[in-house]
């Protein structure tokens, strides 16, 4: 996943991109590159191990100890939280699970511990920072703050990398993402295409 860079961030997010499309519509840039992401927002893809170990070790002190207050005070007794207590602790800090998000959380546990909450903690506030990356990056290609990225846009922040592409692969690469087939990318299509 691309690194924003202040004065880059456009070139990396708008490479990036490109490859994506590229690697769904014939490899327009030849080999694309691998891009590791998870989907946003998206529990039905966690699960308790390396990955979300993973995203544990990218949080910062203050964010573990933010999550660890929560879970002592949701869990006075020390036994671990259950579904209820989960959704609690995780509303205090800034998420709201569904039912069937803390079905999927609780991974058929009764309870769920310090270091399995600090695992879910973890893993969820990573995927709203890739998002929060995700926004900066589409609003860079929506210069007209129009919510939709055109077929000018794309070719403008395709013109700045020095590619040299046509129209034809320009609204090929838009059709690969454009799933309500409007002829434009929304926020929506543009995080499911940079996400797959």
């Amino acid at each position: 996943f691309a690194v924003v860079c202040v004065c880059r961030c456009e070139l990396v997010f708008c490479f990036d991109w490109c490859k994506m499309f590229g690697r769904k519509v014939g490899g327009l840039f030849g080999g694309g590159g691998d891009v590791t992401t998870v989907p946003v927002s998206d529990v039905k893809s966690f699960s308790f191990g390396v990955v979300s170990q993973s995203a544990v070790n990218r949080l910062t002190e203050e964010q573990k100890e933010e999550i660890q207050e929560s879970y002592f005070i949701f869990d006075p007794s020390e036994t671990g939280l259950d579904a209820k207590a989960l959704r609690a602790a995780m509303r205090s800090l800034g998420f709201d699970p569904s039912k069937d998000d803390l079905r999927k959380l609780m991974n058929n546990n009764a309870i769920v511990d310090e270091t399995q909450f600090m695992e879910i903690m973890a893993y969820q506030m990573n995927l709203q920072v890739m998002e929060d990356e995700l926004r900066v990056a589409f609003e860079l290609f929506d210069k007209e703050k129009s919510g939709r990225i055109t077929l000018q846009n794309l070719r403008q922040a395709v013109a700045s990398l020095g590619e040299n592409l046509t129209d034809d692969d320009l609204v090929r690469m838009i059709e690969a993402a454009d799933l309500d087939k409007d002829g434009e990318v929304s926020f929506e299509e543009y995080s499911d295409i940079m996400v797959r």
